[in-house]
């Protein structure tokens, strides 16, 4: 007998936890009364919390008395109402950290979010790159014989850049005759890189030797050796008589 009575609990038990996990889409479309006062019962689904929203267990309220039932036939009343409700389960919040910028590569300020509801605290920041600062470090002066090179170090990251000075090649004088006349001739001098960009008047001086008499006059061009060229370079020109 005591066997039995044991049984018919726990029966009793598995009905009453099984009718307080019905969802509220299985409940019949009949109005349940509510033995308070003959209410209806009115179901409340279950809703989970958010990281910043209440949520509730699943009950039934009476819509008259507004008493609370844990089961549809309001046989369990909620006494403490406190139950019910589902604290916020509050925001799991992740900080991405800032990447610097550097002279090639942009770079990011920090953000702050949610990783739950992915909700935006405050955004990344874009910081653009900030590009090399050169400094020339080294020149390497161009000759007739060779090219030259001017190296630049970024002051910031080390990075090198290097820029070819193409070597003198030629030397172009605005008349290469003329006739005597008992004046110094004095052509206009042009110089060429290999590449056939005028060399600057600047990187250079001219001087000119048996330019009166008829003959062959010389024409020296001396590179200052203190810029990007060095050495010098010859050509002449004819007086005749």
């Amino acid at each position: 007998m005591k066997g039995l009575k044991t049984k018919i609990v726990a029966v009793g038990c598995a009905l009453f936890m099984a009718v307080c996990m019905i969802p509220v889409a299985s409940v019949h479309a009949e109005a349940m009364v509510c033995p308070n006062d003959g209410g209806k019962l009115v179901p409340h689904a279950a809703k989970a919390a958010t990281c910043d929203a209440y949520g509730n267990h699943a009950f039934w309220s009476c819509d008259k008395c507004n008493k609370c039932y844990f089961d549809l036939n309001g046989a369990y009343e909620i006494y403490d109402l406190s139950w019910v409700a589902i604290a916020p389960t509050g925001h799991n919040v992740v900080v991405t950290p800032e990447v610097a910028a550097t002279c090639m590569t942009n770079g990011a300020t920090s953000s702050v979010c949610c990783s739950a509801c992915n909700k935006i605290f405050s955004s990344a920041q874009l910081v653009p790159a900030f590009g090399h600062q050169y400094v020339v470090t080294n020149i390497k002066t161009a000759h007739a014989k060779g090219d030259g090179k001017i190296t630049e170090t970024c002051s910031i990251c080390g990075g090198q850049k290097v820029t070819v000075i193409k070597k003198p090649a030629s030397v172009e004088l605005s008349r290469t005759s003329y006739t005597y006349d008992g004046s110094a001739k004095k052509p206009k001098v042009t110089v060429y890189d290999s590449e056939d960009n005028i060399i600057p008047t600047s990187e250079y001086t001219v001087s000119y030797s048996n330019n009166k008499k008829a003959g062959t006059a010389k024409v020296t061009v001396k590179f200052k050796g203190n810029h990007y060229y060095s050495g010098k370079m010859t050509t002449t020109f004819k007086i005749t008589k």
